[in-house]
């Protein structure tokens, strides 16, 4: 600032002026003086530390952005290491006990151990393409119907594949939550296991082995005080040979067409995971236990039951996992079964 003749004339008189100011004026313009000077250096530290704030703010989720990007792409690298050493472990694991316990007398055991490695593995890799979502609403009128989840449409950009998709499965674990009917933008509505619409084709699993096959459904209770879920299942028989071994009576549980031991094909407390036959859940998946077996009546040439849903705890679901649509899969039923 350039300071001209008349200015600093001016400014001269001024202090003098207030040289001469009576003791209690002069303390009172003091104070003025000091009060308007705190307020300004004030406002001007607020201005400050709010302009600091914003650029550290915008450092941080700069630094924050580049710190998660690159914990996913260890995690990637993590997750393929993982896969490769899973495989190679089920390889050696396979020719060890080829070698040592599956002598050629024990041809059935050899081969129920192949298959049973060929579920682990292809659960394994269905579940590294899954999508984390948390449940972000579910209606009274229909809590044991539907739940709302916070991935959409939007969700599927920049992935390998489309995972958020009408029909895509639901899961928490291995164990199957429902199934998606609606997708939004940003969120989707997945219609539960429990709902009487959903009617998964499942199989008896006991102790490795594959038995009777029919299909659950659920029973919708529209009030969140209902009693437990539980689901019915009709069907339920081994009237046809496959690759898990041959027909057996209904009854009895004797081969229809060749000789071998009597194996029930269903009995309470007995797994049931699905076929993937239904065209929409992969096979391999936990749906439920069986609770209760109908009585066969004269004529009866399947078995009736309800089950107890593997998902026990759906009121307090909060995180599950999104499977891609089963068309999208090359996994055949026949691949695992």
């Amino acid at each position: 600032m350039r300071f001209t003749g008349k200015k600093v004339f001016f400014l001269i008189i001024f202090i003098s002026f207030c040289f001469f100011l009576p003791g209690a004026i002069a303390h009172q313009f003091r104070l003025s003086t000091m009060h308007a000077l705190t307020y300004v250096l004030n406002k001007a530290f607020k201005i400050k530390n709010r302009l600091l704030f914003i650029e550290n703010k915008d450092h941080f989720v700069n630094e924050e952005a580049k710190r998660l990007k690159l914990e996913n792409q260890l995690l990637h690298g993590e997750v393929i290491r993982l896969k490769e050493l899973l495989e190679q472990e089920l390889m050696l694991l396979s020719e060890g006990f080829q070698e040592a316990y599956f002598p050629e007398t024990h041809v059935g055991l050899k081969q129920a151990f192949f298959k049973h490695q060929k579920r682990i593995l292809e659960l394994f890799k269905l579940q590294l393409s899954s999508l984390p979502s948390r449940v972000i609403f579910r209606s009274v009128n229909s809590w044991n119907q539907v739940l709302w989840i916070n991935v959409g449409e939007e969700d599927n950009q920049g992935l390998d594949e489309k995972i958020v998709s009408k029909n895509s499965p639901v899961v928490f674990g291995d164990a199957v939550v429902g199934l998606i009917d609606y997708v939004g933008k940003k969120q989707s509505r997945v219609r539960l296991i429990t709902d009487s619409g959903i009617s998964p084709s499942v199989r008896v699993l006991r102790e490795g082995q594959l038995l009777a096959k029919g299909e659950l459904s659920g029973q919708s209770q529209p009030l969140r005080r209902s009693r437990k879920p539980v689901l019915l299942g009709t069907g339920f028989n081994y009237d046809f040979s496959d690759e898990e071994g041959p027909a057996r009576d209904l009854r009895t549980g004797d081969p229809v067409a060749e000789k071998g031991p009597s194996i029930p094909i269903i009995q309470v407390n007995d797994l049931l995971v699905t076929t993937g036959m239904d065209g929409v859940f992969p096979p391999g998946l936990k749906v439920g236990i069986i609770s209760r077996i109908t009585a066969l009546k004269e004529g009866d040439y399947y078995y009736d039951l309800e089950a107890k849903p593997i998902i026990s705890h759906f009121d307090e679901l909060s995180l599950v996992f999104v499977l891609p649509p089963l068309s999208q899969y090359e996994i055949k039923p026949s691949s695992l079964y």
